[in-house]
């Protein structure tokens, strides 16, 4: 299922608020489990049937629904969800040399939310930027940085350095 990394990738940008690309990725995830609707409809029905919860898995297996059909629904109703929210949120990425990052000013400190597209798995890691007075924290190719003084370019510039340091 190409459908499990792309919801994996839509996640992501959502957490950077690259809004149009991940709704677009639900959209083709959602239309590619069409077929699930009618499995959710199943499903739900035998829920609705049984008495106690311990023999659902029994009668899912009795009704020849098997686990892939279950992580298929599941895919379905989280690309929803995608799209439904995709609306509440506005669209302010921006992007350097394959890092989409968003920047959060809270007053004392300036938040910078990161997804590097094109990075191999960073790993996991705590890295001090010292120019800018702030830290880095990055886990997959997940970024999260908080600075406390200087520019965000400076501070994007450093974190920059860290992850080419890293791959």
């Amino acid at each position: 299922m190409a459908c499990i990394d792309n919801i994996t990738k839509s996640l992501f940008l959502g957490w950077i608020m690259d809004i149009r690309e991940a709704k677009k990725i639900g959209e083709e995830c959602y239309n590619e489990l069409k077929d699930a609707r009618a499995l959710k409809r199943k499903i739900y029905d035998i829920r609705r049937n049984i008495e106690y919860d311990y023999l659902l898995a029994e009668e899912l297996r009795n009704a020849g629904i098997m686990s892939t059909d279950i992580v298929s629904v599941a895919l379905m109703e989280f690309s929803k969800r995608i799209l439904n929210n995709a609306e509440l949120v506005k669209d302010e990425f921006k992007e350097k040399e394959g890092l989409k990052y968003t920047v959060i000013d809270v007053g004392y400190k300036k938040i910078i939310r990161g997804y590097c597209e094109n990075c191999k798995d960073l790993g996991d890691g705590i890295v001090t930027l010292s120019s800018v007075n702030g830290v880095l924290i990055f886990s997959g190719k997940l970024i999260y940085a908080e600075v406390f003084s200087g520019s965000i370019n400076k501070a994007i510039d450093e974190i920059l350095k860290n992850i080419m340091r890293k791959l």
